[in-house]
Order: structure tokens, then C-alpha cells, then sequence
């Protein structure tokens, strides 16, 4: 998957976006390495909203 920059370079992601993938991505690291482990109820809505940006990303690249 290319890295959230490139994807505004693309025209995929606004700054908001980008800003909340970057969040994500944040999270992803904490967790695989051990420095923060959320809540299930955490985990649930982040993947929600990694569902959410990923449905965007993909209907802004199919309208180009």
C-alpha cells in the first residue's frame, strides 16, 4: 500500500484523511511492539474507521 503522502499526492486522501491514517498507522505500531494495548471497544472503532478511509480511497480512485 503506498505511504499516506503519496496517496495526497494522488489526489486520495485530503489533509484530514491523511491525518487520520496517520493516527491509525500510529496505532498499528504501538500495538505490534508492544507499547499500548487499547481496549477491544478501541480496536473495534478503529477498525471501523480504517474501513471507512479505505472505502473513500478506493471510490476516489475509481472516480479518476
Amino acid at each position: 500500500m503506498p505511504r499516506s503522502g503519496t496517496l495526497e499526492k494522488m489526489g486520495l486522501l485530503d489533509p484530514e484523511m491523511r491525518f487520520e491514517l496517520e493516527q491509525l498507522r500510529r496505532l498499528r505500531n504501538e500495538l505490534v511492539h508492544g507499547i499500548n494495548v487499547p481496549s477491544a471497544d478501541y480496536l473495534q472503532e478503529a477498525t471501523e474507521r480504517l474501513t471507512v478511509l479505505i472505502n473513500e480511497i478506493e471510490r476516489r480512485r475509481d472516480s479518476q
